[in-house]
C-alpha cells in the first residue's frame, strides 16, 4: 500500500529549477524518478501547497510575491481560469449556475464580463436620461445597500 504524499513531502524549489532551466519534458522525468507520481498530480500539489505559480508571460514557474494587494495578477487570473476549466472537465460541480458557468476564454472576454457586472450593479441605482440630460440617482436604495455618494 502506497503512502499518500503531502505538500511537505515535495521539494518544489528543486522541481522549479529543473522546469525553468531544462524544460517541461525533463521536469516530468524528474517528478516520475523522484516521487513516482504523475506530473499533473505533482503540479496540483505545487499549486495548492507552495507559493509558486506558472507565469504565462515568461513560461516559467515564479515565486509569488507576498503582498496585501486585494487584486489578482493576470497570471493568477489565468491559473484560476485553468483550474475552473479542469474542474468542469473532471466533473466537479461548478460554483456558478446557468449561462454564467462558462468562464470567458480570453482576456478581452474576461474584461467585458467584469465591466458588464459593474454596469449592472451601477444600473440598479442610476438612470441616465439622454433626451432630457438628467441623471437620476435613487439615494435611498444606494444608502440602503451600504454605498456612499461623493459628489466632486
Amino acid at each position: 500500500m502506497t503512502k499518500r504524499m503531502k505538500h511537505e513531502d515535495f521539494d518544489f524549489s528543486a522541481f522549479v529549477q529543473v522546469f525553468n532551466t531544462q524544460g517541461k519534458t525533463r521536469a516530468q522525468e524528474y517528478v516520475q524518478e523522484k516521487y513516482q507520481i504523475s506530473y499533473p498530480s505533482f503540479v496540483k500539489h505545487l499549486r495548492n501547497g507552495s507559493d509558486y505559480y506558472y507565469s504565462f508571460s515568461t513560461k516559467k514557474y515564479e515565486l509569488r510575491e507576498l503582498k496585501n494587494d486585494p487584486f489578482l495578477s493576470m497570471e493568477e487570473l489565468e491559473n484560476k481560469k485553468i483550474d475552473h476549466v479542469k474542474e468542469q472537465e473532471e466533473g466537479f460541480p461548478s460554483h456558478h449556475t446557468g449561462s454564467e458557468a462558462s468562464f470567458p476564454q480570453n482576456d478581452h472576454g474576461m474584461l467585458l464580463h467584469l465591466l458588464k457586472d459593474n454596469m449592472q450593479e451601477i444600473n440598479k441605482y442610476i438612470c441616465l436620461e439622454q433626451s432630457s440630460k438628467k441623471i437620476i440617482i435613487d439615494l435611498k436604495k444606494v444608502e440602503y445597500e451600504g454605498y456612499r455618494i461623493i459628489i466632486q
